[in-house]
């Protein structure tokens, strides 16, 4: 007994030394093919448990602030990152630190671009922050010109300044400035900022000013700000670790204006999802009637040309949806139809509301007053769920896009947090294509393409990198908005 006691307890070692052996091993080949990840030249090429890896391009100005954040990165086992310390040490802002950073066009073309940057700078005077939209935009009173027609006209419009003209003397300057070199040469990358410290729950009041400034500026260029357990980047890992099968999100119902109405984003849409889309979107409709009447009937035949009435809302639409139901037009929709999801597109024609505050909202939701967001979510999401009681319906915010327009290039960010509001208040989440969908008009706007005076008007509606007109996106503009859409969906439909 003794003896095969030993027996079994040599054996057992050795197998024990054996496993061992063959884990360091396959351990020390694992080490050995993954090169240093600071190396600007490398991007992963093997797959692990059918899964594909991102490449992340890490921009940092303090790597010792920065390394917490990557070294959690990489526990999530997103992406692989290539960090770029060029601004070591430097500052955004002007000073004798001062420095800007230069792209090198050999680099390979990242899936994911990361910055974080501003750790060396002081916050901005609360004054400055107010108005940074001076540091970018010009606010000349000029004569501008409609490309699609001769009319001249005086109008207080936003024109961006060329890049080389925007100072460094405040942080949102020099960030507009990086990211547009960025959006320059690599067009398709998935830009980021995060929080200029080494944790936000120890930050101290001024790295906390700093960081509110810095997701200010992110919201004027519509790009994420990034959390700090890196979740949302977790969320959007479907348009580079693509699967065999797409996500089935099922049946999307449509209600929404121009940007929907023309198609390309809800296409773009396909390119990450399978869905069975009805899209029911007309040009120049409003989220909110224009005048306060609910005696009066809705139509079913929604006039894009009724641009003060209450005939082309989104309510509208809704009556449009029942006819169709019922068979009556050449594109009947089956009685049976059931969406999953409800994408309520609207916002960019109407005006901010006035007053939003939670008060003034709770009254017009009680009161049934469509006027402004509350009230209008509210009839558009009972109505709905009276129809679908199953539905899902989010509500997307209006892009940033077209507002520069006027001299109130940021009304987006207004109209925004309101329509936030008025989703919440109706228990309905959000798609925030303001602070997720990429598109700006500190990007697409008509700076230099004139003079501003009679004989040099300033031309709008021109074409711009990821517009048709300076309004509408192009194929380039709906893809980023196709994929902010598409993150929400495929979130949803899995806590669902």
């Amino acid at each position: 007994m003794k003896v095969r006691a030993l027996l079994f307890g040599t054996l057992g070692a050795m197998a024990i030394l054996l496993i061992s052996i063959f884990f360091d091993n396959a351990i020390s080949k694992r080490k050995k093919s993954v090169p240093d990840q600071t190396d600007m030249s490398y991007v992963r090429k093997w797959k692990e448990r059918g899964k594909t890896y991102g490449s992340a391009l890490y921009i940092t100005d303090n790597a010792e602030i920065s390394t917490p954040w990557i070294e959690k990165l990489h526990r999530t086992d997103i992406v692989d990152i290539r960090i770029d310390k060029s601004l070591e040490g430097k500052t955004l802002k002007k000073g004798d630190r001062h420095a800007e950073l230069v792209l090198n066009s050999k680099t390979p073309v990242p899936d994911v671009v990361l910055i974080q940057v501003g750790c060396n700078d002081t916050p901005d005077a609360d004054t400055t922050a107010t108005n940074y939209s001076r540091y970018i935009f010009d606010y000349p009173l000029a004569y501008i010109q409609n490309t699609k027609g001769t009319g001249r006209r005086h109008k207080k419009a936003a024109v961006g300044r060329d890049m080389k003209e925007i100072d460094s003397s405040s942080l949102a300057g020099p960030i507009v400035k990086l990211v547009s070199k960025i959006r320059t040469q690599w067009p398709e990358a998935l830009v980021f900022l995060a929080p200029p410290v080494k944790d936000e729950a120890t930050a101290d009041e001024n790295e906390n000013r700093k960081i509110s400034q810095i997701r200010r500026i992110a919201n004027m260029l519509a790009i994420p700000f990034i959390d700090k357990d890196w979740e949302m980047l977790a969320d959007y890992s479907f348009v580079w670790n693509k699967q065999k099968e797409k996500p089935n999100i099922g049946n999307i119902l449509i209600l929404g204006d121009s940007y929907s109405e023309q198609g390309l984003w809800t296409k773009h849409l396909n390119e990450f999802i399978n869905a069975r889309i009805v899209n029911l979107a007309v040009s120049s409709a409003t989220l909110k009637d224009n005048f306060y009447y609910t005696e009066a009937p809705y139509t079913s035949h929604p006039d894009k040309d009724d641009n003060r009435g209450n005939n082309n809302t989104l309510a509208c639409q809704v009556e449009k949806l029942i006819r169709l139901m019922n068979n009556h037009g050449s594109a009947g929709i089956p009685a049976s139809y059931s969406p999953d999801f409800i994408l309520l597109q609207g916002g960019i024609n109407d005006n901010p509301d006035p007053i939003s505050s939670s008060q003034a909202y709770s009254f017009a939701i009680k009161s049934d007053i469509r006027t402004n967001f509350a009230g209008a979510t509210a009839y558009l999401t009972k109505r709905l769920h009276t129809m679908f009681p199953k539905a899902q319906i989010m509500v997307t915010t209006p892009s940033g896009l077209y507002y520069g327009h006027t001299s109130r290039p940021f009304d987006f960010i207004v109209k925004a947090e309101q329509m936030r509001k008025a989703a919440s208040l109706s228990k309905v989440k959000t798609i925030n294509w303001d602070r997720e969908g990429r598109l700006t008009y500190i990007f697409n706007n008509p700076a230099h393409t004139g003079k501003g005076t009679k004989t040099s008007p300033i031309i709008y509606n021109n074409p711009t990198p990821e517009t048709i007109d300076m309004l509408h996106p192009n194929e380039t503009g709906s893809r980023w908005l196709a994929i902010t859409a598409a993150k929400e969906l495929i979130k949803n439909k899995k806590n669902n």
